[in-house]
This record gives structure tokens, sequence and C-alpha cells, in this order.
């Protein structure tokens, strides 16, 4: 089991201030492999550190079929939704 999946950081070392001080977290990156974190010193605004949350990709590609996108083997067939050959000169709605 593990308990500490993830740290979070409520307060770092700033060399402006010379003491351990709160910080604000925000998002520097959005990289394909995870987010880019920033630690900023919440009395001088100082950057006091960095985290990298990685995560799994978001985005799921899915393989088609040659039929869904309309390539098929026989070209008379995809102009004719039924089989039937259109070039008859009737039309039937």
């Amino acid at each position: 089991m593990r308990q500490f999946e993830e740290f979070e950081a409520t307060a770092l070392f700033c060399s402006t201030c010379k003491q351990a001080m709160p910080v604000n977290k925000r998002l520097l990156l959005i990289l394909p492999d995870g987010e880019l974190w920033e630690y900023l010193c919440q009395q001088c605004g100082n950057s006091v550190g960095t985290k990298k949350v990685s995560s799994k990709p978001a985005i799921l590609f899915l393989e088609r079929s040659p039929d869904f996108i309309g390539i098929n083997s026989n070209p008379d067939a995809a102009l004719s939704g039924t089989g039937e050959n259109r070039d008859s000169g009737t039309d039937s709605y």
C-alpha cells in the first residue's frame, strides 16, 4: 500500500527571505508527458522550486477500417449505395 502517492509543498526555503516560507503553486508548462509546476514564495514572489507531474496520455487513437473513411476496394459500390448503377438516368426518391 502506498501512503504517499504525491507530495505537495506548503513551505520551501526562499533565498531572498532567508527562511522557509509558504508557497503558491502555479502551472508553468504543459508537456507531452505531464505538467511542470512552479512554486513561488508568498512573501516576495521569488521562484523557489519546480515540480514535474507525469501523467498518462489523454489522447486515445483508434484504428478505423478503410470503409469508415470511404475507401472501398470496389469504386462502383461506393458510388451507388445499394449496388445499383447510378448512370441509368432514373432517380428514385
